[in-house]
C-alpha cells in the first residue's frame, strides 16, 4: 500500500556546550526525536567524547516520519528533542522543542527553502547548550506493509492502555 506522508530531512544539526556528563569531562552525545506527531522514535548516530558535537546529515542523522496530517495541522506541531548521553546508560543531557511552523513556511515557499532553529536545551530547569540546524519538510510517498504498520500500532496503544491502567489501579488503591 502506498501512503504519503510528510518527511523532515536535516540539513545540518550540531549541538554546543553540553553538559559533562562522563568522568574525563565529556560525554557522548545522541539526539533522540520523539513526540506524538513521529511514527515512531528516531535517533541520530553517537558522537564520542565531545561537548559540540557535529552530525552529518547523510550519514549519522535519520529521516523522520510524521504521521499523516494536513499541512495546516503540522505548521501548529513539533519535535521533542533528548539529547542523551550514550554511554552512561542514556543519561539525559538537555531537552528541548523544534517547532515545525518554520519547516512548513519553507515548504511553502518552495521546495529548495530550509527552516533554520536554534533551540535552547534546558536540564532540571538549568540551561544546557543548545542545539541548531537546519531542516526541510517533503511530502513523499512511503511503502508501509499494513499488516506490520497495524501491529506496531497495536502493540503502542496497548502499552499506553496497560501503562495508563496501572497508573489507575496505583492511585485509586486503598492506603
Amino acid at each position: 500500500m502506498l501512503l504519503c506522508r510528510w518527511h523532515i530531512r536535516f540539513t545540518a544539526l550540531r549541538a554546543k556546550k553540553l553538559r559533562a556528563s562522563d568522568i574525563n569531562g565529556f560525554s557522548d552525545p545522541l539526539v533522540s526525536f520523539v513526540g506524538p506527531n513521529l511514527l515512531q522514535e528516531f535517533c541520530s548516530k553517537v558522537k564520542h567524547q565531545t561537548l559540540n558535537p557535529v552530525w552529518n546529515t547523510y550519514q549519522e542523522l535519520p529521516t523522520l516520519v510524521l504521521s499523516s496530517f494536513p499541512l495546516q495541522r503540522v505548521d501548529k506541531e513539533y519535535l521533542l528533542v533528548r539529547v542523551l548521553d550514550n554511554d552512561s546508560d542514556e543519561d539525559a543531557l538537555g531537552y528541548g522543542v523544534i517547532p515545525l511552523g518554520h519547516a512548513v513556511a519553507s515548504f511553502r515557499k518552495g521546495s529548495t527553502e530550509v527552516a533554520h532553529f536554534k533551540v535552547k536545551l534546558s536540564y532540571h530547569g538549568l540551561p544546557a547548550g543548545t542545539l541548531e540546524g537546519g531542516m526541510k519538510l517533503t511530502w513523499e510517498r512511503n511503502v508501509i506493509k499494513r499488516r506490520g504498520y497495524a501491529t506496531e500500532f497495536v502493540g503502542r496503544t496497548t502499552g499506553i492502555r496497560d501503562s495508563f491502567k496501572k497508573k489507575m489501579f496505583i492511585r485509586s488503591s486503598p492506603k
